[in-house]
């Protein structure tokens, strides 16, 4: 019983080692590549959404990347009152992608920034 016991140990010791290693040659992390989006081509199409209200789509050479039916960063299902607040953040996020933002998070304080509010 001893010895099954103290190779139980043994095994479960040596695998959780190998488990923790790390290897030293990949400590340096590099940015990520920004220069994919910087000359893309990145164009924003608006549509009409939920309640009469408006959301966004974005795509990346053609490539739909983005969909936003809704105010981000807002639960619900409520989309931007004005088409104009719509287009701003659309604008926003395309900034952000062109820099290498991605995913291009939005904020409150941006949204506010933008004169744009949300029923909470």
């Amino acid at each position: 019983m001893g010895k099954a016991l103290l190779l139980c140990f043994w095994f479960l010791f040596s695998t959780g080692m190998y488990a923790q290693s790390v290897d030293s040659r990949n400590t340096i992390t590099s940015p990520p590549d920004t220069s994919r989006y910087q000359d893309a081509l990145i164009t924003k199409v608006l549509f009409s959404a939920h309640n009469n209200t408006w959301g966004y789509d974005i795509f990346v050479n053609h490539v739909l990347l983005i969909h936003q039916p809704s105010i981000p960063c807002y639960g619900g299902r409520e989309g931007f009152k004005t088409k104009k607040d719509a287009l701003s953040v659309a604008e926003l996020v395309i900034t952000k992608i062109r820099k290498g933002l991605v995913p291009p998070t939005v904020t409150k304080a941006e949204l506010k920034a933008l004169g744009i509010k949300a029923d909470d």
